[in-house]
């Protein structure tokens, strides 16, 4: 991989399973920033935005990009390794790559 657009035509980021990972990875970290913050407005800390469901789209937004960001690092990474690698063992590699960053993150 050498650039950019080998990157976007590589087969990894074209595989289906990897947007399903996407999807749930979008819905697991909206969830789970929508709910930090609500436990944090539970305590008592104020909005960010005038209007709460502005607050909480913004919540979500930013929590499923940032596990959609996770991912396409995962994806960046075994595009330019493992390309000519048999498709489950790209895909499983991406899923424990991507894993390892939400822990990583979690926990440091």
């Amino acid at each position: 991989m050498t650039d950019f657009t080998d990157f976007r035509n590589s087969a990894i980021l074209r595989n289906p399973t990897t947007w399903i990972v996407a999807l749930a990875g979008f819905t697991y970290g909206g969830h789970n920033m929508y709910a930090i913050r609500e436990i944090r407005r539970g305590e008592g800390t104020p909005l960010q935005t005038p209007w709460l469901l502005t607050d909480r789209v913004l919540d979500i937004a930013f929590g499923g990009t940032i596990q959609v960001l996770y991912l396409l690092c995962a994806v960046w990474v075994i595009a330019g390794l493992l390309e000519d690698a048999s498709v489950w063992v790209r895909q499983a590699i991406v899923v424990l790559l991507y894993l390892g960053l939400n822990w990583l993150t979690q926990y440091l």
